[in-house]
C-alpha cells in the first residue's frame, strides 16, 4: 500500500517559529508575537497577520536571514519516526505556511520527499516581500499530493487547530499534544493490517 505522511513544520517538526526567530534579531519579537496571538484569536485573519508580520521584518539583510534559518531544533522523537517510515516505505512531506528557506533545510535534513513552503522575496540583498502558496489551504496542497504521489492511504500531523482542513483531508489527521509520538507509532502498527480510519486523534 502507498501510504504518504504529511506534517506541519513550526512547533510540529521543529519547535521555532522563524518569524519570531528574525524578529528577535532586530528588537521586535513582541511586535511579531502579538500579531501572531491577533490571528491566533481571531482578531485578524492570517494573511493580514503574514502581512503584518513582514512589514516589521522588511529590511533585513539576506545574509542574516540565511543564517538563521539554519538556527531550528528537530524536537524529540522526529527523526526517530521520519527514519521509521522511510523503512516502511511511505512518502513524506512537510507543508508549511513557513518559509522554503528553512523548510528545505530541514527536508533535507529528514530526507522528506515532498516540500510544499511560502518564500521570501529579496531586493539587494534586503527582504522586501513575500510569495504566498500557502496559507489556510494546506489541504488543497495534501490533495495534489495525494495525486501526485498516487498515494492510497494518507495520514496528516500539525500542532494547530487551523490546519484541520489538512487533518480532515487525510485518512488519518493527527493533532499533536504529545511530542513522544506513541499514538503515531500505534497508528503504523496499525497500519500494518491495512488502511484505518481514524480522523481527528489527539496525540
Amino acid at each position: 500500500m502507498k501510504v504518504l505522511v504529511a506534517f506541519d513544520l513550526e512547533g510540529t517538526i521543529i519547535n521555532e517559529e522563524f518569524l519570531g526567530e528574525l524578529a528577535e534579531v532586530i528588537g521586535k519579537k513582541e511586535e511579531v508575537y502579538k500579531i501572531t496571538r491577533d490571528g491566533q484569536e481571531g482578531k485578524i485573519d492570517w494573511l493580514t497577520g503574514l502581512k503584518k508580520r513582514i512589514d516589521l521584518l522588511r529590511g533585513m539583510d539576506k545574509e542574516t536571514v540565511e543564517k538563521l534559518s539554519s538556527k531550528y531544533t528537530i524536537a524529540s522523537g522526529v527523526k526517530e519516526l521520519f527514519e521509521m517510515l522511510h523503512n516502511s516505505g511511505y512518502k513524506t512531506a512537510i507543508i508549511t505556511a513557513g518559509f522554503k528557506i528553512m523548510a528545505e533545510k530541514v527536508a533535507s535534513e529528514l530526507k522528506a520527499d515532498y516540500v510544499i513552503a511560502n518564500e521570501f522575496l529579496f531586493e539587494n540583498e534586503k527582504l522586501e516581500d513575500v510569495i504566498v502558496p500557502v496559507n489556510c489551504n494546506k489541504d488543497i496542497h495534501l490533495k495534489e499530493l495525494i495525486a501526485k504521489s498516487n498515494a492510497e492511504y494518507t495520514i496528516a500531523m500539525s500542532d494547530g487547530i487551523v490546519d484541520l482542513p489538512m487533518l480532515d483531508a487525510a485518512d488519518c489527521g493527527m493533532l499533536i499534544r504529545d511530542h513522544s509520538f506513541k499514538g503515531f507509532k500505534k497508528i503504523l502498527q496499525a497500519l500494518s493490517s491495512g488502511p484505518i480510519s481514524q480522523r481527528g486523534t489527539v496525540i
